[in-house]
């Protein structure tokens, strides 16, 4: 009879935790949405991605980045002009249901799909590094990280690479590198981030992963065409150059948590790109060839193509939930605690530097975090290595192989 109620109480115990849960996801919600629906404008999900997704919605997939025309539905839909559309075509398809609604309904979709897609993300990372007691519990706690409100209240897209990156991993713990590398690409919507990823894999010669890589991206592009057409597709880097010099473009570099925003931050003007190559390649080398488990290895490349990528705002930090995971599940004993205490953490260091519009200074945290993560720790290295990637540690040309 006891061991019958034990068994009861712990199956009932998800559904209670669930039921605790809800209430707060739904303050959270109602909070954000509050704060969106005050000045829809000003925030990514409005004047972009909506506007985007209206314009998709009309037809209108081969002007996307028309800034006249976005200019134009901007006024329509929101009575006030706000940041322009600069994404990938395939970012404006995938905001294409919340066209159906009006901006602040659209957001609350919006809001509930990334919400849907934290949890999965829980649930990956839970699985791949046995990560907490259960999702439920790994989902509640990553509320402590402020990028991910800043997800939440923006509208972004980032939060569907943070489970890009969470699927990629299970692949390759599985010895699933074209799978890996397909699933990656589906990342490129975020390209600026993905390609550094990319290069750090090219580095470690992973060619499996780059071939899955290969295809997926091609597949990308492929999409990308048959929304807004091959002119705009070849057309694109240069359409990113002019909006780059657009006032509505939303570059900020004092806010950039990158190698570019802390020399922007310490020299008051641009880096010369030769010294933002060099660097950026720096790290990239130092990602690929620090000694790691294949988890680590994963997480440190995830921080180093973060440093490294030319455009990133804080909202992008979302992808840091990964690293975090790994760095505390190989040094410590409570690992929901310890995530708990990692993630508030780094919400206190971040939110002065919010608020001072100085973040581009969390560039330096974030390179300490690499270091943390490239630090041996010989009772748990390879604890979920697979011997392929065992054996490329040792003998880099092993990896050559593969």
């Amino acid at each position: 009879m006891a061991s019958q109620s034990g068994s009861l109480i712990s199956r009932q115990a998800p559904l209670v935790k669930a039921l605790l849960i809800a209430p707060f996801c739904a303050a959270v919600l109602a909070i954000h949405h509050f704060a969106f629906a005050r000045a829809p404008e000003r925030f990514d999900f409005a004047s972009a991605f909506y506007v985007a997704a209206q314009m998709l919605r009309h037809g209108l997939g081969r002007q996307l980045f028309d800034l006249s025309l976005q200019r134009a539905f901007q006024m329509h839909y929101l009575h006030a002009l706000g940041g322009a559309f600069y994404s990938p075509p395939v970012v404006a398809l995938l905001y294409w249901p919340t066209a159906l609604f009006g901006v602040t309904g659209g957001h609350f979709l919006w809001s509930l799909v990334s919400l849907a897609i934290l949890f999965l993300s829980s649930m990956v990372l839970h699985r791949a590094l046995k990560l907490g007691p259960d999702a439920l519990t790994i989902f509640a706690i990553t509320f402590l990280f402020v990028p991910v409100h800043i997800q939440l209240l923006q509208g972004q897209v980032d939060i569907l690479v943070l489970l890009v990156l969470s699927l990629a991993l299970t692949a390759m713990q599985k010895r699933q590198d074209f799978l890996a590398g397909a699933v990656l690409a589906l990342g490129l919507i975020k390209f600026q981030f993905i390609l550094p990823l990319a290069v750090v894999f090219l580095l470690r010669r992973r060619w499996r992963l780059l071939a899955g890589f290969g295809v997926g991206s091609s597949l990308f592009v492929a999409v990308c065409a048959a929304i807004s057409g091959w002119g705009v597709v070849l057309n694109y880097p240069r359409v990113l150059l002019q909006l780059s010099a657009s006032p509505n473009a939303g570059i900020n570099q004092w806010m950039m948590p990158n190698l570019r925003g802390l020399f922007f931050v310490l020299a008051h003007h641009e880096a010369p790109m030769a010294v933002l190559a060099g660097g950026s390649l720096l790290l990239l080398l130092l990602g690929a060839y620090a000694r790691k488990s294949l988890e680590q290895g994963f997480a440190l490349a995830v921080v180093v193509s973060v440093l490294a990528s030319y455009h990133l705002n804080p909202h992008s930090l979302i992808f840091l939930l990964l690293p975090l995971a790994v760095l505390v599940k190989f040094g410590a004993r409570s690992s929901s605690l310890a995530f708990s205490l990692c993630l508030l953490g780094g919400s206190v260091i971040m939110l002065p530097a919010l608020v001072l519009h100085r973040f581009a200074l969390i560039t330096i945290p974030i390179g300490v975090l690499a270091w943390a993560i490239s630090r041996p720790v010989p009772k748990l290295e390879g604890r979920y290595q697979p011997a392929s990637e065992a054996s490329a540690v040792e003998h880099p040309s092993v990896s050559a192989a593969s």
